[in-house]
């Protein structure tokens, strides 16, 4: 049977204005996502994200390279009744109740209004929105979490194979994210496989089996999630930190973080490393109060590979900048599915066959124009209230 998602040696370049030049928005992206799977791709704003996915919607061509998507090419018009996208705020008529927005959209896939309204019913149930409480309610009166179901239940109106979400869990308070991480996983066991671009790394780490990280266009690390966060880490709690000691620990270990000038927690994944933070530590008047051991998180993953550090915020996601650390890889089982992690800088050939590790180093000259501002929004016609009047007969 064929992959869900295809993707080899995918490159999309974009001009810069007053340049001869151009930029690569997407930089010799080569990764394959098996049907049924939940697959995580990440990256920072600007790293090459909706570029891949408007190409996997054959929204935009690729410049060069290949993308399949259901055995077929990216955009065949057959496959797009077989998939179906989510943005990140999709919009709804706001008079509208879940179950009418629902049911037109419904009829604009063809359905005749008994059938859409049936499908709407159903699929308002699925998504927890059927109860008294809410089957009344009007769009305006919803709150994000809500939204997102009635996002989630438009993108099933067609029973599609293959689901693109887009940010799916984005300003979603604790409880919303869960339910909607719980109905991703549901669609799994239907056996739907899922495209899920998040900045929320806890949620991707929750539903998805394998992930991707994508830098500036190229791919960074590939690979099962406990493949990926395998490994040991210790905290070393510090206390009587001097501004010398400080400077010191912020030098040799990067991810140090002074709290009230006083403590000092600090992470090391080697032993040499931490018996050298130790040592670090008594030569120069400090105390170890504590060494805890530590599970790994792709947050971390993500701050070695992308060099930034997530930032939640009441508008949603925004990153800063931290400081740079080389990437780490493991082993390729010689698929496509592997549980690897790998880089695009590696041919080809040897990305998906090799039963090496591959040690991925960022390159901090690397431009990163092609992210910011290079992919612009695809803009789209929404059916207006005349069309609503028309397939309802108001």
């Amino acid at each position: 049977m064929p992959a869900a998602i295809e993707i080899r040696n995918l490159t999309k370049q974009y001009p810069v204005p007053l340049k001869r030049e151009a930029v690569n928005a997407v930089d010799n992206l080569s990764l394959t996502v098996g049907e049924g799977e939940i697959f995580g791709f990440l990256g920072a704003n600007g790293a090459g994200k909706t570029t891949t996915i408007k190409i996997l919607l054959g929204l935009i061509y690729p410049t060069q390279g290949e993308a399949s998507v259901l055995g077929k090419p990216a955009g065949d018009i057959e496959v797009k009744h077989r998939v179906a996208y989510l943005p990140e705020s999709p919009y709804f008529y706001e008079h509208m109740t879940a179950s009418e927005v629902v049911t037109f959209y419904a009829q604009l896939f063809g359905m005749k209004r008994e059938e859409a309204k049936r499908k709407a019913d159903e699929l308002v149930d699925f998504v927890g929105l059927g109860g008294k409480s809410d089957r009344n309610k009007r769009i305006s009166e919803f709150s994000k979490g809500m939204r997102q179901r009635v996002g989630i239940a438009q993108s099933l109106i067609n029973d599609p194979q293959l689901l693109f979400y887009d940010e799916p869990t984005s300003g979603l308070d604790a409880i919303a994210r869960r339910d909607i991480r719980d109905l991703m996983l549901e669609l799994k066991r239907q056996g739907k496989a899922m495209f899920l671009s998040s900045h929320q790394l806890e949620d991707v780490e929750a539903v998805c089996h394998r992930v991707s990280i994508i830098h500036k266009g190229k791919l960074r690390a590939i690979g099962s999630v406990d493949e990926l966060l395998q490994g040991e880490r210790v905290e070393i709690r510090i206390g009587n930190v001097s501004p010398d000691l400080a400077a010191k620990l912020k030098t040799t270990a990067p991810s140090a973080i002074v709290v009230e000038g006083r403590t000092t927690f600090t992470e090391a994944n080697e032993p040499d490393a931490v018996f050298a933070i130790m040592e670090m530590v008594r030569g120069s008047g400090g105390r170890i109060d504590a060494i805890v051991p530590k599970r790994r998180t792709l947050e971390d993953l993500f701050v070695e590979i992308v060099g930034e550090r997530i930032v939640i915020g009441d508008g949603g996601t925004a990153f800063t900048a931290s400081e740079s650390f080389p990437t780490v890889a493991s082993t390729s089982r010689g698929d496509g599915l592997s549980s690897s992690a790998v880089s695009s800088d590696v041919p080809h050939s040897e990305a998906f066959n090799t039963t090496e590790a591959t040690i991925v180093e960022a390159e901090p000259g690397e431009d990163a124009a092609a992210a910011n501002g290079a992919a612009t929004a695809t803009k789209t016609r929404r059916p207006g209230a005349n069309k609503y009047k028309e397939l309802n007969g108001k």
